[in-house]
């Protein structure tokens, strides 16, 4: 039988991949013009890795990153449950922000990397989700 630290571990892990994928999806949106307004956002309707701005865009970015695609692509885990969260956790923040005025945008950054290195990354715009 295997250790009950073991999932933890592996937890942890997965973590620290997915941090170093927000930390990277946030240098690709500041140099596509946008500013990062919070990380991680959450509450008990769901989380949003980033939310990012510019003059015109309020985006809520859901970030995925693998090292490999023996699973799919990274943005394929991005499914119609997830997107629903992401939605409630979006009007949330909003209904808290009534002072923002933009267009609403929900942004898929994929991330594919091997051994600290980039390997090809997409930003993706989910289509009619508000």
């Amino acid at each position: 039988m295997l250790p009950k630290r073991k999932p933890q571990r592996i937890k942890s892990l997965n973590k620290i991949v997915g941090k170093s994928g927000e930390d990277y999806a946030c240098e690709l949106l500041i140099k596509e013009g946008f500013k990062i307004r919070e990380r991680n956002f959450s509450t008990k309707l769901g989380e949003i890795d980033i939310i990012a701005e510019n003059s015109k865009v309020l985006a809520f970015v859901e970030v995925k990153h693998r090292k490999n695609t023996k699973f799919g692509l990274p943005e394929e885990a991005v499914n119609r449950k997830k997107l629903q969260k992401i939605k409630k956790a979006a009007l949330f923040y909003l209904n808290t922000h009534k002072e923002i005025k933009k267009e609403i945008r929900v942004l898929v950054v994929s991330i594919i990397s091997s051994k600290d290195k980039v390997i090809k990354y997409n930003i993706i715009e989910v289509d009619e989700i508000f």
